[in-house]
C-alpha cells in the first residue's frame, strides 16, 4: 500500500478524532487519535520526501500531545469515579480544555 493511502486514512481518523474531541466525546476521540497514529507511523515509514516527513512529524507531535492530555484526564477521572457512587459519576471529564 502506498504511503498516500496510509496518509489518507491517518487524516480521516485524526479528523474524526478532532471532531469528537470538540464534542467532548473524549473516550472516542482518544481511540480515534490512537488509530490515526498507527497510520501516521506507516506513512512515515514509507514516505521518501524528507520535507513531507518533517511536516507530518511536527503535526503528529501536536496530536500526540493532545491525545496524551486526554488519556491522562481519562485515567484520572476513572480513578476518581471508581469509588464514587453511580449518581456522582460523569461520562467524560469536564476539565479538559479544547484548544484550536
Amino acid at each position: 500500500m502506498a504511503a498516500v493511502n496510509y496518509l489518507e486514512k491517518a487524516l480521516k481518523y485524526v479528523s474524526d478524532a478532532v471532531e469528537e474531541d470538540k464534542k467532548r466525546n473524549y473516550r472516542l476521540a482518544y481511540k480515534l487519535y490512537d488509530i490515526s497514529f498507527d497510520y501516521f507511523d506507516l506513512t512515515l515509514k514509507y514516505e521518501k520526501n524528507e520535507k513531507k516527513r518533517e511536516t507530518i512529524t511536527k503535526k503528529v507531535a501536536e496530536y500526540r500531545k493532545r491525545a496524551d492530555l486526554i488519556r491522562e484526564a481519562l485515567t484520572k477521572e476513572s480513578t476518581q469515579t471508581t469509588s464514587a457512587s453511580p449518581t456522582t459519576r460523569k461520562e467524560t471529564p469536564d476539565f479538559i480544555s479544547v484548544s484550536g
